[in-house]
Protein backbone atom coordinates (compact mmCIF):
# COMPACT_ATOMS: atom_id res chain seq x y z
CA UNK A 1 0.00 0.00 0.00
CA UNK A 2 2.46 2.52 0.90
CA UNK A 3 4.53 2.19 -2.37
CA UNK A 4 0.81 2.92 -4.41
CA UNK A 5 0.71 6.11 -2.00
CA UNK A 6 4.63 6.92 -2.98
CA UNK A 7 3.60 6.71 -6.21
CA UNK A 8 0.82 8.98 -6.23
CA UNK A 9 2.00 11.18 -4.30
CA UNK A 10 4.89 11.72 -7.23
CA UNK A 11 2.77 11.87 -9.79
CA UNK A 12 0.43 14.69 -8.70
CA UNK A 13 3.47 16.29 -7.41
CA UNK A 14 5.30 15.91 -10.80
CA UNK A 15 2.21 17.35 -12.50
CA UNK A 16 1.95 20.51 -10.28
CA UNK A 17 5.21 21.60 -11.06
CA UNK A 18 4.73 20.87 -14.71
CA UNK A 19 1.62 23.26 -14.47
CA UNK A 20 3.01 26.17 -12.06
CA UNK A 21 6.03 26.31 -14.49
CA UNK A 22 5.30 26.07 -17.84
CA UNK A 23 8.14 27.11 -19.17
CA UNK A 24 8.84 22.90 -19.64
CA UNK A 25 6.89 23.36 -22.28
CA UNK A 26 8.12 25.79 -24.57
CA UNK A 27 9.12 25.00 -28.49
CA UNK A 28 11.89 26.56 -29.65
CA UNK A 29 12.23 27.93 -33.37
CA UNK A 30 15.88 28.94 -34.43
CA UNK A 31 15.95 31.07 -37.90
CA UNK A 32 19.25 29.35 -39.26
CA UNK A 33 19.55 31.83 -42.10
CA UNK A 34 17.43 33.97 -44.90
CA UNK A 35 17.57 33.29 -48.62
CA UNK A 36 17.94 37.25 -49.86
CA UNK A 37 16.67 35.98 -53.68
CA UNK A 38 13.01 34.10 -51.95
CA UNK A 39 13.00 35.85 -48.58
CA UNK A 40 12.29 32.25 -47.09
CA UNK A 41 13.64 31.75 -43.89
CA UNK A 42 15.59 28.39 -42.59
CA UNK A 43 13.93 27.13 -39.64
CA UNK A 44 14.78 24.64 -37.40
CA UNK A 45 13.29 23.18 -34.20
CA UNK A 46 15.88 22.21 -31.01
CA UNK A 47 16.35 19.06 -32.57
CA UNK A 48 17.55 20.63 -35.99
CA UNK A 49 14.75 19.34 -38.02
CA UNK A 50 13.03 21.65 -40.19
CA UNK A 51 10.21 23.92 -38.71
CA UNK A 52 8.51 25.48 -41.93
CA UNK A 53 5.69 23.50 -40.92
CA UNK A 54 5.95 23.43 -36.97
CA UNK A 55 3.67 20.96 -35.15
CA UNK A 56 2.67 21.73 -31.65
CA UNK A 57 0.17 21.15 -28.51
CA UNK A 58 -2.90 23.24 -28.09
CA UNK A 59 -1.60 25.55 -24.90
CA UNK A 60 2.13 25.18 -26.08
CA UNK A 61 4.30 28.42 -25.73
CA UNK A 62 6.73 29.30 -28.96
CA UNK A 63 10.16 30.95 -28.92
CA UNK A 64 12.07 32.03 -32.29
CA UNK A 65 15.31 32.38 -32.13
CA UNK A 66 17.76 33.92 -34.46
CA UNK A 67 20.85 31.73 -34.70
CA UNK A 68 23.60 34.61 -34.49
CA UNK A 69 26.82 32.44 -35.05
CA UNK A 70 25.23 31.69 -39.06
CA UNK A 71 22.58 33.38 -39.79
CA UNK A 72 22.22 36.44 -41.79
CA UNK A 73 19.57 37.55 -40.47
CA UNK A 74 19.59 40.64 -38.40
CA UNK A 75 16.21 40.89 -36.80
CA UNK A 76 12.92 39.56 -36.96
CA UNK A 77 10.57 42.76 -37.31
CA UNK A 78 6.84 41.37 -37.00
CA UNK A 79 4.47 38.19 -36.81
CA UNK A 80 1.44 39.16 -38.39
CA UNK A 81 -1.58 36.27 -39.03
CA UNK A 82 -1.70 36.09 -43.40
CA UNK A 83 -5.24 37.32 -43.91
CA UNK A 84 -7.79 34.96 -43.68
CA UNK A 85 -6.40 32.55 -41.66
CA UNK A 86 -7.04 31.28 -38.26
CA UNK A 87 -5.63 33.07 -35.23
CA UNK A 88 -4.10 30.16 -33.45
CA UNK A 89 -3.04 32.25 -30.39
CA UNK A 90 -3.58 32.85 -26.84
CA UNK A 91 -1.13 35.68 -26.76
CA UNK A 92 0.25 36.77 -30.40
CA UNK A 93 4.00 36.46 -30.98
CA UNK A 94 5.82 39.32 -30.09
CA UNK A 95 9.09 40.69 -29.50
CA UNK A 96 10.64 40.33 -25.72
CA UNK A 97 11.65 43.44 -24.62
CA UNK A 98 15.38 44.61 -25.15
CA UNK A 99 16.29 40.80 -26.87
CA UNK A 100 15.86 39.43 -30.49
CA UNK A 101 14.01 36.44 -29.66
CA UNK A 102 10.09 36.39 -29.94
CA UNK A 103 7.45 34.45 -28.04
CA UNK A 104 3.98 33.55 -28.41
CA UNK A 105 1.52 31.41 -26.65
CA UNK A 106 -0.88 29.23 -28.61
CA UNK A 107 -4.56 29.00 -27.32
CA UNK A 108 -5.32 25.49 -25.23
CA UNK A 109 -8.92 24.51 -26.56
CA UNK A 110 -7.78 24.28 -30.29
CA UNK A 111 -8.79 20.94 -32.54
CA UNK A 112 -6.37 18.92 -33.88
CA UNK A 113 -5.32 20.03 -37.82
CA UNK A 114 -6.28 23.62 -37.05
CA UNK A 115 -2.96 25.88 -38.37
CA UNK A 116 -2.14 29.38 -38.71
CA UNK A 117 -0.10 30.29 -41.95
CA UNK A 118 1.59 33.61 -40.52
CA UNK A 119 4.60 36.05 -41.86
CA UNK A 120 7.72 36.95 -40.43
CA UNK A 121 9.03 40.44 -41.83
CA UNK A 122 12.93 39.90 -41.43
CA UNK A 123 15.77 42.50 -41.97
CA UNK A 124 19.01 40.92 -43.26
CA UNK A 125 22.53 42.03 -42.04
CA UNK A 126 22.55 44.98 -45.07
CA UNK A 127 19.50 46.32 -44.20
CA UNK A 128 17.07 44.82 -46.71
CA UNK A 129 13.79 44.11 -46.05
CA UNK A 130 12.05 40.47 -46.78
CA UNK A 131 9.05 38.55 -45.89
CA UNK A 132 8.58 34.67 -45.41
CA UNK A 133 5.11 32.31 -44.96
CA UNK A 134 5.62 29.59 -42.26
CA UNK A 135 2.91 27.08 -40.68
CA UNK A 136 2.47 26.50 -37.59
CA UNK A 137 -0.26 23.30 -36.94
CA UNK A 138 -1.83 22.00 -34.08
CA UNK A 139 -1.02 17.74 -33.64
Amino acid sequence: MKPVFRLCQFVSTYLFILYIFPSCNVVSVIVKNGDTTTGKLTLVDAHGSPADTLWVDAGQRIKWIIDKDSSNVRSMDSMPVKPGNNNIFKRHPHKKVLSSKWKGRVEKHLLTSTYEDYYVHWTDVNGNHYTCDPRIQIR
